[in-house]
């Protein structure tokens, strides 16, 4: 792929707490195997990014650390997961892995292991490093401790409590908020007699060079005969205050081209009468105004799809119609003027097939900020509704954390694809086995997954909090 090489975050991690790992290695001795468990893994980038860490640990200091994933679950749901265990079982060779990770008995110590087909032991120790990513409730549902993101919460503290980790590391996806809070009690009510544990709020790839803004909040632990709570904060600490700096926008950093900014310099003015004979022969009606009925993209909603269409009922066009009102883009709905989508497609580029997600980029166009169109930064996910459609002008990427991202940059004029969205993420795809691994599967491991720079940043804390502590190295 074109473009810069990718940040060297593994080297600023370990520079960075240079001195705690050379202690870890004086507390190990040259040579460690260290044991992961990976729940909710969607790609396991953790193992991906532990390969990083050892290789650049290895090189200055001269530690050689094996990562071995024992087990762990999918992301969910089922017809996802089993993707998900095909990517890791091809790239990591882990002994078990399981699809549920609400398939377990803690009582009598035993999980539904898919790889095995049967009921597998869950191991009571043995276990060093245990991963869980906890997604957010879905948007507007407001579900407190009975909410999904819980359940899978209380199911990653009862797997901590029966397998007794000597450290963990939990990823808290979405905003901090009133969950955040309750979410952060749980942990300590459950855990505190045995673990201590910080959480560390805010973080994203920006801090590690990435041009992808993914804010996240991670809770660090470690078992209280392996980590001193101070050391654990003192660390975390260091890496926090020492940051990458972020060289690149998204498009230098992708090496993207701008082939359409002769094109996209049209937007917004009266199309030649050449133009104009084009878009009226094409059949095409799509345009600013949300409740314009394009024959050509019909909208495939239930109010839409009616004998009488309901168009004034179809919830995107009504939350197009009331952005357009918020913006005071109304003037825009029937000017006369090429839209983005027409002015794309002149000059053949392909575009988006749905309705919505042509109004979105024809309205998204119009907005100042997007202007001039020739250099403009504007990326935007058309995955999501009007209303809550992610969109940043600043050259960073907005989060892929949706299991559909569809990252959109105006300039370019094209959504980013799967490799290019690995790239953000920090996973390079030239080195995995994507045997049975579709771009649709690729698209919704990606968003189900943590980045791969923020799993080295917890991995590299953790360590280092294990190798200061006075405390005799054991699982």
């Amino acid at each position: 792929m074109a473009g810069p090489v990718e940040p060297d975050w593994a080297q600023h991690f370990v520079e960075t707490l240079r001195v705690p790992l050379l202690k870890f290695k004086e507390k190990v001795g040259g040579r460690i195997s260290l044991v992961m468990w990976s729940d909710c893994a969607g790609m396991c980038t953790e193992r991906y990014a532990a390969e990083l860490v050892a290789t650049e640990v290895k090189q200055q200091m001269g530690l050689a650390i094996e990562f071995k994933l024992h087990s762990g679950s999918g992301p969910g749901p089922i017809r996802h997961t089993r993707h998900c265990i095909d990517f890791v079982r091809n790239n990591y060779q882990p002994t078990h892995f399981a699809t549920d990770i609400f398939k377990r008995d803690f009582n009598d110590g035993l999980y539904e292991c898919t790889i095995c087909q049967s009921k597998c032991w869950l191991p009571p120790s043995g276990v060093d490093i245990y991963w869980c990513r906890v997604r957010g409730v879905e948007r507007g549902k407001h579900l407190g401790l009975m909410g999904v993101n819980f359940s899978v919460l209380r199911q990653a503290i009862n797997t901590i409590k029966c397998m007794r980790p000597a450290v963990f590391i939990m990823e808290k996806v979405g905003r901090r908020d009133g969950n955040y809070e309750a979410m952060l009690d749980l942990i300590k009510q459950d855990l505190d007699a045995d673990y201590v544990s910080m959480a560390i709020d805010s973080i994203t790839p920006k801090q590690h060079g990435y041009p992808t803004e993914q804010k996240r909040v991670l809770v660090a632990g470690g078992r209280r005969d392996q980590v001193d709570a101070t050391d654990l904060q003192t660390y975390f600490g260091r890496l926090i205050v020492a940051p990458m700096p972020l060289s690149h926008t998204y498009w230098t950093f992708l090496g993207l081209q701008g082939l359409c900014d002769d094109a996209v310099a049209t937007v917004g003015q009266l199309p030649t009468p050449d133009a104009a004979l084009k878009i009226q022969s094409s059949g095409c009606r799509c345009g600013v105004d949300p409740m314009e009925f394009c024959p050509k993209h019909p909208c495939q909603c239930e109010q839409c799809c009616q004998p009488q269409p309901l168009r004034e009922m179809c919830t995107w066009r009504l939350n197009a119609l009331k952005y357009l009102d918020d913006h005071k883009l109304q003037w825009a709905k029937d000017d006369g003027c090429l839209t983005y989508i027409q002015a794309l497609e002149l000059m053949g580029q392909e575009t988006p097939s749905s309705a919505r997600g042509r109004n979105i980029l024809n309205i998204f166009a119009r907005l100042p900020a997007a202007h001039p169109l020739q250099s403009t930064m504007m990326i935007i996910d058309i995955s999501q509704d009007l209303s809550h459609t992610m969109c940043r002008c600043d050259g960073t990427v907005p989060i892929i954390g949706t299991t559909n991202a569809q990252m959109w940059s105006m300039r370019a004029g094209r959504l980013l694809d799967v490799s290019e969205l690995a790239k953000l993420m920090g996973q390079d795809l030239r080195t995995s086995d994507l045997k049975n691994t579709f771009e649709s599967r690729m698209r919704w491991m990606l968003g189900a997954s943590m980045h791969v720079a923020t799993t080295g940043f917890a991995l590299t804390g953790l360590l280092a909090s294990v190798g200061s502590s006075r405390r005799v190295w054991y699982r």
